[in-house]
């Protein structure tokens, strides 16, 4: 019996997803339960099993393509070669809706974070509750717009723009795309939703965003010598593309400051026996989250969005704070929701619950998502300063350097010293100068008297 196995649904809210990389070909035997295909959806990138024992019969759905929920992937003869065959389905998310399918790779340390975790691309803006929809263009006028020349030939867009350009009523082989290779962002369609029959300019304040790719058009390379090729895919392609939609739409601007780190690192030594005896493992990252709580309760602004759409700012009240992590496959933002309103031992005790899910493959898309400030580290390599890329829709991020000892300047006297330096780039849109430099301030006064954190609710 060949057995049809369609994308399963993978998360609230997800209609398709990229097929990522097969683990399997055409004739493989499988048994229920094995790896098969990864799948990357707008929310996170999962590995799904086979439900079935049996051998592969055909792939339909090939890496790179987009598939939606309810397609067919591949069709499996039902116990050819296999153990014996399922009698269920896969299952469906989770409460939490982490996948039934397994979640991303291993992850790399972390400012001596656990060594394991997840990934996904958070920086995909998220559509606002009751936000304005450009009216659709009316079919004939689609009809008569001219077709853009798009480099893949079949216009290159995530899911998520896919599906918004669905609800648009927009064509995207009309769309010109802004992204990397031409692809097509959220952007490119609010702007050619706005322009309606004609070319009207776009009700967007921001002025439209031209990459190299649409002034030169795509970069061929021409080797003079011996090369290996990877497919440009999965996260690795939604990186590029969301650090390229947030360097043209933020106009960064980084703030580097040093600090005195002494008595911070007194403070995490003095608490590491108590945080054993509770079975949690401490690092710097706690009070470095409950430092910047504290300067984005002053300063609100950073802790804010621009809805371009509504041209407006959005002051969020929560404070869901990410760690950027480094992995094999690239750059992810796992996140500590409402992290205001948990102690030290609390964020430390949930670092290692996101590694422990992770590892297990339990991780939901909500554990990797929804971020408002973002911290980015490199631990012990972290160098002298940096200009990190902002996690676009935020307006601010700071990075980390290494804690190294050096000589300070106390009452007159040179004596040692723990010193570390703190990046951070602004949207200069939103944050001013001042304002940033204010906020660094306040931040790193905690940092250096880490006993008024005491002072904070937990």
């Amino acid at each position: 019996m060949v057995f049809e196995f369609k994308l399963p649904d993978v998360g609230e809210g997800i209609h398709e997803g990229e097929i990522v990389k097969w683990h399997v070909k055409s004739g493989d035997v499988v048994k229920e339960d094995q790896l098969i295909v990864e799948v990357m959806t707008d929310k996170a990138t999962v590995e799904i099993t086979s439900p079935k024992a049996g051998r592969i019969g055909s792939i339909q759905a090939k890496e790179g393509q987009v598939a939606k929920v309810g397609d067919v992937i591949v069709t499996i003869e039902e116990g050819a070669g296999g153990g014996k065959p399922a009698a269920h389905a896969p299952a469906k998310v989770e409460a939490h809706h982490a996948p039934a399918a397994k979640e991303v790779k291993e992850e790399k340390t972390l400012f001596d974070l656990p060594k394991e975790l997840g990934g996904v691309n958070p920086f995909k803006k998220k559509p606002t509750d009751g936000a304005a929809t450009p009216t659709p263009q009316p079919a004939a006028a689609r009809a008569a717009s001219t077709a853009v020349s798009h480099p893949a030939g079949r216009p290159l867009a995530a899911p998520a723009v896919r599906r918004r350009a669905r609800e648009m009523g927009i064509d995207l082989a009309q769309v010109a795309g802004s992204g990397p290779v031409g692809r097509i962002t959220s952007e490119d369609l609010q702007s050619f939703g706005s322009r309606g029959e004609g070319p009207r300019p776009s009700a967007t304040p921001s002025p439209p965003v031209v990459t190299a790719t649409q002034a030169m058009g795509p970069v061929s390379i021409t080797p003079q010598g011996p090369v290996e090729t990877m497919p440009m895919k999965g996260l690795r392609k939604r990186i590029a593309e969301n650090m390229t939609r947030s360097k043209h739409i933020a106009a960064h601007y980084t703030y580097v400051e040093e600090i005195d780190a002494t008595e911070l690192v007194k403070l995490k030594d003095a608490a590491a026996d108590l945080a054993h005896q509770r079975g949690v493992k401490l690092t710097f990252l706690p009070f470095i989250m409950k430092a910047a709580i504290a300067a984005l309760k002053a300063y609100p602004i950073v802790n804010s969005s621009y809805d371009e759409t509504k041209q407006e700012l959005v002051f969020k009240k929560y404070y869901h704070i990410g760690v950027a992590a480094a992995t094999e496959e690239g750059l992810i933002v796992p996140v500590v929701k409402n992290a205001d309103k948990k102690s030290i031992f609390d964020i430390a005790k949930e670092i290692e619950t996101l590694a422990e899910k992770v590892k297990n493959k339990k991780a939901a898309p909500d554990d990797l998502s929804g971020s408002t400030f973002t911290i980015t580290s490199l631990g012990k390599l972290g160098g002298l300063l940096a200009t990190p890329i902002i996690n676009y829709p935020e307006v601010a991020i700071m990075g980390v350097h290494a804690i190294k000892e050096k000589p300070v300047v106390r009452q007159g006297h040179v004596v040692p010293g723990k010193v570390m330096n703190l990046s951070f780039s602004f949207d200069h849109r939103i944050v001013d100068g001042a304002i940033g430099a204010q906020f660094a301030a306040t931040l790193i006064r905690f940092l250096e008297d880490p006993k008024l954190l005491l002072l904070e609710t937990a």
